[in-house]
């Protein structure tokens, strides 16, 4: 499996998770222990363009993110 599909492959993954997930479920723990729910959703969102640009071989800036800042 290449790259792209490994990325189209998460990607989708990610969609579902995050539009399955109730609110009651964003407080939930995940097995990353800093993380719960929201905030691992928030984290992959946050970090997926990055991650996509990096796997193109692109050089990008961190992103930039305000102090909670929800982005699901």
């Amino acid at each position: 499996m290449s790259e792209a599909q490994h990325l189209v492959q998460a990607a989708a993954t990610l969609k579902q998770v995050a539009s399955g997930s109730s609110p009651a479920q964003l407080t939930a723990p995940t097995p990353c222990a800093e993380f719960d729910v929201r905030a691992l959703i928030n984290h992959l969102l946050l970090w997926g363009p990055s991650l996509e640009a990096a796997a193109r071989g692109e050089r990008v800036a961190p992103p930039c993110r305000g102090r909670g800042q929800d982005l699901r």
